[in-house]
């Protein structure tokens, strides 16, 4: 920043009040008060970063008593969070507009906290993870979380070796949990004496005073939050014949903000002392007496937080989605015919939109071998080098996104194989007589079969086009080319104004072109299955997308007409 800046900046600031104190590893500090509708709210306002990659700095130096005791969007240290990350772009070039706009949205943001003491309250339930794990009073223990079913009420901790990058993980499937593991390289292995048990609430934290760090204050912080919490808690401690076993106890809370989770150490000095350890009538009693412990000497024991990292199947793949296409493509069982250079960035998209999750079944058919002519524009890299590519492809994606369940069915793709299971089909294969062969297919089981959606590149890359086949009251495949004598097999709707370029080596041609084809042509499927998804409708069916500088004809985007005549469709 140059100096002249630098003398606008200090000139706004003096005249707002603002004191300058003594810049500290580059990063200037300024003292003052914001002007909200209640009073003064002393201020630092610190400025590290003068290209605003990162916003200024306001922290709260000293709390008037009208603002609230728990105030929405303070964290750790004082800092004062008025403006979420990345949610502005500050001008660089107009650094005194920039500072005075930080400083306008923070007095708002303060007026807001004041008059509406409701809104405050769930702004803090919503930043409730943020405050949960943002003290430094206590033990935070940094935990996974893979696959929990909503229908148990405990889980198991696991430890894997080597260390994951979340700490330990808690889990109802170690087989999920085993699948997520191989894909780090690792192996688990269950801490016996460990426990988690899950509770439940549809209720928001509550946030009305000072969050726990004992075992007393935990109790009742639960009574105030949900008092089923704090019953069921009861009930599981009371009733649990193993706690003589257990050197520590989790307990996960599946609340609106997320997983919640603390826990505490065993006391097995006491547990030995209060009971005879091996009896039948003590094992049936320890767990009553131990929350009588935990009433009574041990309230004071310490809890540890858990700073809890969702590596479900559910968050991992639908955190991005929306509405109704919450759920993505989970549940179904989908078809990917043809693992080339199209097919295998659409495998890609599937997988990340849930394909193979939650019961659904991504098969993967294709019985060519990945060849090094193919690399340059494929999913696939050089590890995988004369594999048959449906197999290579399904262990680079289990490896990616270990909760999918994808098959590998390297066999060739023939009017013999049952389509009927699946849900959708996916044809990547590029092939026009292929094509034509699940068409022909399709309106021969109209009503039974599967809607097919087609994929291809036209020439070489200048577009890509797709066409979703699933009624006889839209045109099919075969609709896209005439069969009026004289322009039989002429395209319906041509794209291209010039002709395509070959290539040749040897005894084989091919058409060349780059790797953004492919990614296009599978953007283009990825987006027809969202709108499938979240519309109820594929429509417009028939799509294509051009590249901006490319010499082609414009094509509306529509659902097409059947055509008149149609040797495929036009008999049936």
């Amino acid at each position: 920043m140059d100096f002249e800046g630098l003398g606008d900046v200090l000139r706004y600031m003096h005249g707002l009040g603002f004191k300058a104190r003594p810049t500290k590893n580059g990063i200037r500090r300024f003292l003052g008060t914001l002007k909200s509708t209640a009073g003064p709210v002393p201020i630092e306002l610190a400025i590290a970063d003068w290209d605003f990659l990162v916003y200024p700095t306001i922290r709260i130096t000293e709390k008037p008593p009208f603002l609230p005791i728990r105030m929405a969007h303070g964290v750790v240290g004082g800092d004062f969070c008025y403006l979420a990350e990345g949610s502005v772009v500050l001008d660089r070039y107009n650094p005194t507009g920039a500072i005075a706009f930080c400083l306008q949205q923070a007095t708002s943001l303060i007026d807001q906290l004041i008059s509406n003491p409701t809104q405050s309250q769930a702004d803090m339930q919503a930043e409730f993870q943020s405050y949960w794990a943002g003290s430094s009073l206590g033990t935070l223990l940094p935990i996974g979380l893979s696959e929990l079913s909503s229908e148990l009420d405990e889980a198991k901790v696991y430890k894997l070796s080597p260390k994951g990058p979340f700490g330990d993980i808690i889990t109802t499937s170690k087989e999920a949990l085993d699948r997520v593991a191989r894909s780090w390289g690792a192996s688990v292995q269950p801490l016996e004496a460990q426990s988690c048990w899950l509770l439940r609430t549809t209720a928001a934290p509550d946030m009305s005073s000072a969050l726990p760090w004992t075992v007393k204050e935990t109790l009742d912080w639960l009574k105030t939050w949900d008092r089923s919490l704090y019953a069921a808690l009861q009930k599981r401690i009371k009733a649990d014949t193993s706690i003589l076993d257990l050197s520590r106890i989790y307990i996960l809370i599946d609340s609106p903000a997320g997983w919640i989770g603390f826990g505490f150490s065993v006391n097995k000095r006491y547990l030995t002392k209060a009971t005879s350890k091996g009896a039948a009538g003590s094992r049936k009693f320890a767990g009553k007496a131990y929350f009588q412990y935990l009433h009574r000497f041990g309230g004071s024991d310490k809890i540890f937080r858990l700073l809890t990292t969702d590596l479900s199947a559910d968050f991992l793949h639908t955190r991005n989605l929306s509405g109704s296409l919450k759920n993505g493509l989970s549940g179904l069982k989908i078809a990917l015919l043809g693992c080339g250079s199209v097919g295998g960035y659409i495998a890609q998209a599937l997988t990340r939109l849930g394909a193979g999750t939650d019961g659904g079944l991504l098969t993967l058919i294709d019985n060519q071998f990945l060849q090094p002519e193919n690399i340059g524009r494929h999913a696939l890299g050089f590890n995988a080098l004369l594999k048959r590519k449906s197999n290579a492809l399904k262990d680079e994606l289990d490896l990616q996104f270990p909760y999918s369940n994808i098959e590998s069915r390297p066999i060739a793709i023939t009017p013999k194989l049952d389509y009927s299971s699946f849900d959708l089909i996916i044809n990547a294969t590029g092939e026009e007589p292929l094509s034509e062969m699940l068409n022909a297919l399709r309106i021969r089981d109209e009503g039974t079969f599967p809607p097919v959606l087609h994929a291809w590149i036209k020439g070489n890359g200048e577009c890509v086009q797709a066409l979703w086949t699933d009624s006889l009251k839209n045109g099919c495949f075969r609709c896209l080319r005439r069969y009026e004598p004289g322009s039989e097999m002429a395209e319906r709707f041509k794209v291209l104004k010039n002709e395509v370029e070959k290539g040749f080596r040897a005894c084989q041609h091919f058409t060349p072109y780059a790797v953004s084809a492919s990614l296009s042509a599978a953007a283009l499927v990825a987006d027809m299955l969202i709108d499938w998804k979240k519309n109820g409708s594929p429509s417009p069916r028939f799509r294509t997308r051009a590249v901006e500088n490319a010499d082609t004809f414009k094509i509306k985007n529509q659902d097409i007409t059947p055509l008149s005549g149609c040797p495929a469709c036009g008999t049936k």
